[in-house]
C-alpha cells in the first residue's frame, strides 16, 4: 500500500467490504478487521478523492452506534484518518509497539530521554511529527517557549541522528526496530531531547530547566570526547563533580574511591590515566562548602569559555590534501565551519557561511567548496554523518537569512517615507543606501538512499 496506489485502493475497498453488514458487530473476526483498518489508516490513506470521501462517509455511518466495538473502532478510525490527512502518509510500516497500542485504540507510548539520564514517558498518535513531539516534551518539562534550538535525536548505541521536523516518530521506531532485528542487536532506540542549534548571543541560561539541559549536554560532550580538555582542566572538572556528588574533601575516601569513580564516570578514556590526583586534591580543597548549584555554574562557565562553545563536533577523515592531518574534527556553529586537529582548542582553518559556495553530501563523503566553484578550495571529508553536517549547515544559514531579513524589515519600517525626509539645515539630503544581504551557500544536493538492509545510520540523508 505504501509503494503502489492501486494496491492501496484495492485494500481499502476489500476492508470496507469485509466490515459491512456483519451479523455480530462485536464478533472476533469483525473486531480483527477493524483493528487492521485502524492501524492502516494511521500509515497510508488513498489519494483517490472519491474513495477517500467514501471511506469518510462509511466511518461516519458506522460510528453512529457507540455501544458496539464496531462503533467504537469507527470513531477511533475517524480520529486517525483526520490526523493522517493533516500530516500526510508515513514512510514505513508500524513498529511492534505501535501495533500493540493502536489495536487497543490507545495512543502510542514511548520514553523520551535527556542528557542527565532522566526520561519522560509521553503518548502520541501514528501521525505525530518530530515538531509536534518536541512541543509536547517542551511543555511537559516546563521549558519556556522562547527557548529555541532544541531537537529530537535518534540514538541507537553509538549511532546518532537528528530527526527532521516533518519526520514521523512512528517511522523512526519501526526503522530502528528492523535494524536491531537484522543485526541481532540487543540495543534499543533512545529518543533523546537535546539542544542542536546554538544561536548567539550565547549567555548563561537563566531558566533552571534550560540550564540543566545544556549543562548535562556539556558534560556528555566532555565524556564523549567532543570537547577539547587538557589534563589540568580535567583535574578541575573532576574536583567540581566530586564536590557535587560526595561533598567536602575527605582525605581517605576522596583519594581512594571518590576520585577514581568520578574520573571513570565523566572523563574520556584517553584522559583517565593522565589526571594527577594531587591536582584534583588541590582543586577539591578550594571548593569546600560550595553548593551543587555553585559547582555546576562554575563548570558551565568553564565549558562556555571555549570560543567554539555550542559548535557540533564531527569526527572526520580526509585524504584529499596533504596540507591537513588525516584525522580531523569538523566543528559547525553559527559562525561557520572550523577544521581542527582532534582534541585541539584552536581551528586550523575557519570559513564563515558567505565563503562556502557549495556543500554536497553523499552516503560516506562530504565535499565542501569555498570562495569559488572553479578556483576555490575544495575539501572532501569521509564520514557517515555527511547528511547530518549538511543539514546543520543549511539550518544555520537559514537562521542567518531570517535574522538579516528581520533586521532589514525593521530598518525599513523605522525609516520615514522619502517624501517626509527633511535634510538638515544647510545640508544636502542623502539617499539611503540599500541594505545588502550576505551571499549564502547554495543548497546542498541531498543524497536520498533507500532503506534496504543498510543500517539506518547509513540513511541519514533525511
Amino acid at each position: 500500500c505504501l509503494e503502489k496506489e492501486d494496491v492501496c485502493n484495492e485494500f481499502y475497498l476489500q476492508m470496507l467490504k469485509q466490515t459491512t453488514d456483519q451479523p455480530d458487530p462485536n464478533g472476533k473476526i469483525n473486531v480483527s478487521n477493524w483493528r487492521f483498518l485502524s492501524l492502516t489508516l494511521g500509515i497510508v490513506i488513498p489519494r483517490h478523492k472519491a474513495l477517500l470521501s467514501y471511506i469518510q462517509a462509511y466511518l461516519k455511518r458506522c460510528s453512529a452506534d457507540s455501544e458496539t466495538e464496531e462503533g467504537k473502532f469507527a470513531q477511533f478510525c475517524q480520529q486517525v484518518l483526520t490526523r493522517t490527512l493533516e500530516n500526510k502518509n508515513r514512510k514505513y510500516p508500524p513498529s511492534r509497539q505501535e501495533v500493540l497500542c493502536v489495536t487497543k485504540r490507545q495512543p502510542i507510548y514511548a520514553r523520551f530521554h535527556f542528557m542527565d539520564g532522566e526520561y519522560r514517558a509521553l503518548v502520541f498518535d501514528a501521525a505525530a511529527t518530530t515538531a509536534e513531539v518536541i512541543t509536547m516534551v517542551t511543555e511537559r518539562i516546563g521549558l519556556p517557549s522562547s527557548v529555541q534550538g532544541f531537537s529530537l535525536f535518534e540514538v541507537f548505541g553509538a549511532l546518532e541522528r537528528n530527526m527532521l521536523s516533518w519526520e514521523k516518530v512512528g517511522d523512526a521506531m519501526f526503522k530502528w526496530e528492523k535494524y536491531g532485528k537484522s543485526t541481532h542487536s540487543q540495543k534499543e532506540l533512545r529518543l533523546t531531547f537535546k539542544k542542536r542549534l546554538f544561536v548567539g548571543p550565547l549567555k548563561m541560561p537563566e531558566n533552571q530547566v534550560e540550564f540543566d539541559l545544556v549543562f548535562h549536554q556539556g558534560l556528555d560532550d566532555i565524556r564523549g570526547d567532543r570537547f577539547p580538555l587538557l589534563p589540568e582542566e580535567a583535574s578541575f572538572v573532576v574536583a567540581l563533580r566530586t564536590q557535587v556528588e560526595y561533598g567536602n574533601f575527605d582525605t581517605a575516601a576522596s583519594v581512594a574511591t571518590h576520585y577514581p569513580a568520578v574520573i571513570e564516570k565523566y572523563l574520556p578514556k584517553h584522559l583517565r590515566t593522565t589526571v594527577a590526583m594531587d591536582d584534583v586534591l588541590a582543586h577539591h580543597q578550594k571548593l569546600r562548602d560550595l553548593s551543587k548549584l555553585e559547582c555546576n555554574t562554575r563548570l558551565m562557565k568553564f565549558i562556555m569559555s571555549w570560543p567554539l562553545y555550542g559548535a557540533t563536533i564531527f569526527e572526520v577523515l580526509q585524504s584529499y590534501t596533504t596540507t591537513l592531518p588525516k584525522n580531523l574534527w569538523l566543528a559547525v556553529n553559527e559562525e561557520g565551519i572550523h577544521i581542527m586537529r582532534r582534541r585541539s582548542k584552536e581551528p586550523l582553518i575557519s570559513y564563515n557561511y558567505r565563503n562556502i559556495v557549495n556543500y554536497s553530501p553523499s552516503l560516506r563523503n562530504l565535499m565542501i567548496v569555498t570562495e569559488s566553484l572553479t578556483r576555490g578550495t575544495k575539501f572532501v571529508f569521509n564520514t557517515s554523518q555527511a547528511s547530518q553536517i549538511a543539514h546543520l549547515i543549511k539550518d544555520y544559514t537559514h537562521v542567518i537569512i531570517q535574522r538579516k531579513q528581520s533586521t532589514s524589515a525593521t530598518q525599513e519600517v523605522a525609516a520615514p517615507p522619502p517624501g517626509q525626509q527633511r535634510p538638515a539645515s544647510g545640508q544636502p539630503q542623502l539617499a539611503r543606501a540599500p541594505v545588502t544581504v550576505a551571499r549564502t551557500p547554495s543548497t546542498a544536493r541531498m543524497a536520498l538512499p533507500t532503506m534496504a538492509t543498510q543500517a539506518p545510520s547509513q540513511q541519514w540523508a533525511g
